[in-house]
């Protein structure tokens, strides 16, 4: 439901049960004592700003059924160290992970095959980012995906990749390794 738990400051951790099939817009949205989410197999999207301006959150173990990451979703999650996206994401939607200052690293799964403008912008503690699609994603934003992101890291993308990777229109080329 949208705007579920809206600013409830003082909310520490959420597990959602099986029936739960999406996060609503805001659902969680400036809950900043927010440290912990365990979000389900069968939730298959997550919507815009659903985790918006969640300042403590740490820890998201994000369930194997989650195929889109909303607008915004996780913008401004600045104590987010690691997250784990599962394989059967197909779309990163624009600033979907902007301004967690905390990510030292991001895998880009296989099955992506667009990432919104601003998607990883302001991540600027990427030590290195990993893409394992062959096929390269749709940058949206072009380099602004990874605006204000070391140009000094290391790409990693599957070694019978590269050169598709060179042809194709993606940010961040100079760095494939």
């Amino acid at each position: 439901e949208q705007q579920a738990f809206y600013n409830c400051s003082s909310l520490a951790s959420v597990t959602m049960n099986n029936s739960v099939d999406s996060i609503g817009s805001y659902a969680f949205c400036h809950c900043t004592s927010l440290e912990t989410i365990t979000i389900p197999d069968g939730v298959t999207k997550i919507e815009e700003c659903a985790f918006y301006d969640c300042l403590a959150l740490a820890s998201i173990n994000m369930g194997s059924g989650i195929t889109h990451i909303g607008q915004s979703a996780f913008f401004n999650c600045t104590s987010l160290t690691s997250i784990n996206i599962p394989n059967s994401v197909t779309c990163i939607a624009g600033s979907a992970f902007s301004s967690c200052v905390g990510l030292t690293a991001i895998t880009i799964p296989h099955a992506v095959t667009s990432i919104g403008n601003k998607a990883f912008y302001n991540c600027h503690s990427f030590s290195s980012i990993t893409n394992e699609a062959v096929l390269p994603p749709t940058l949206e934003g072009g380099d602004s995906t990874f605006y204000n992101v070391s140009k000094s890291i290391p790409v990693y993308v599957p070694c019978d990749a590269v050169e598709t990777y060179k042809i194709g229109r993606i940010g961040l080329l100079h760095r494939l390794h």
